[in-house]
């Protein structure tokens, strides 16, 4: 909610996750409350995610969520979550230890978004 409070209406999110076993880690209310709490909000969001059945399943709800989608196959180095927003990143890892870790810097953020938006430009 941190991220989500520090946005107005019209702003992106510009997001990597790793969503191979998503639903394993996340609470299924977490998965339907903070979607839904975005488009409320008017916040849109670009993921960059691995290819799985739950990344497939946000594909075919993009439009319903204002989200921009494109997958990649590369499992191995997406294990995580990055979320840029205006000024900080959220990170979260799944495998080792489930934790999370906001850093508020609009330096780092504009330097992730930059990364983010070649990397975008170079995903089919």
């Amino acid at each position: 909610m941190r991220i989500l409070n520090s946005l107005s209406p019209g702003d992106v999110i510009k997001e990597y996750v790793g969503a191979i076993n998503f639903e394993k880690f996340m609470p299924a209310e977490f998965e339907k409350f903070y979607p839904e709490e975005r488009v409320r909000r008017k916040i849109s969001i670009k993921t960059i995610a691995t290819r799985s059945g739950e990344s497939e399943k946000w594909a075919q709800s993009s439009q319903k969520y204002l989200r921009e989608l494109k997958l990649v196959n590369n499992s191995e180095s997406f294990s995580s979550n990055m979320q840029i927003y205006k000024n900080g990143v959220g990170l979260i890892s799944y495998k080792d230890y489930f934790m999370g870790v906001i850093v508020e810097s609009k330096d780092i953020s504009n330097m992730l978004k930059s990364a983010f938006e070649l990397m975008w430009g170079a995903t089919a």
